[in-house]
């Protein structure tokens, strides 16, 4: 009985080995487990998150904008000017590094109704996309 479980366990065990063994050895080394070390600007790994697409026009109700500078796998990318502008509302800080990451966040609040259409760019590379957010009444 013993012999069995010994012979189960140094099977996996064996099996784990030969996995680690190819990752390390082959092309895309370790990817889960290790950062890429690319810092060159991917426009469309690069994403755009909205938190609320309307709001209330009270000058106090808020929509948060979070926005990820990334390679081309998808890693972020350290202190990127990233800049968000609004054809409506103001938004705080509209200007700002990404962090570890390659995030930074802003927030956006509106007086007056209407449409606000954003414009994001990062190192004053535009996204592609077309990002709304409505002020509603209150």
């Amino acid at each position: 009985m013993f012999d069995s479980k010994f012979r189960v366990v140094f099977a996996i065990f064996l099996l784990l080995f030969v996995a680690v063994l190819y990752m390390s050895l082959s092309r895309n080394r370790l990817p889960f487990f290790t950062r890429a070390s690319n810092k060159t600007l991917s426009l469309e790994k690069s994403l755009v998150l909205i938190s609320k697409l309307e709001i209330k026009a009270d000058a106090l109700d808020s929509s948060k904008i979070t926005v990820f500078a990334r390679n081309e796998e998808g890693v972020g990318i350290a202190n990127k000017t990233i800049t968000v502008a609004s054809s409506l509302g103001t938004i705080n800080s509209p200007s700002q590094l990404s962090d570890a990451y390659g995030k930074a966040e802003f927030s956006i609040i509106s007086s007056t109704l209407g449409k606000g259409d954003l414009t994001v760019t990062v190192d004053s590379l535009p996204l592609s996309g077309t990002y709304t957010i409505y002020f509603v009444n209150p």
